[in-house]
């Protein structure tokens, strides 16, 4: 899916907040992710991973 190769392109860059309205976009679009916990389980994990680089 291409929103998830943004989603990850934001993410290896550190912008962390564009990867994750990336994600947002996706759940407005009702898209889900392969994982088990789709998009939110990404915000979540990208969220996480904002918090140990600040």
């Amino acid at each position: 899916m291409m929103l998830q190769n943004v989603e990850l392109l934001w993410f290896e860059e550190g912008e962390f907040d564009r990867a994750i309205e990336v994600c947002k976009i996706a759940l407005s679009f009702y898209l889900h992710d392969e994982p088990q916990s789709g998009f939110d389980g990404r915000i979540k994990r990208i969220e996480k991973q904002r918090g140990k680089r600040t």
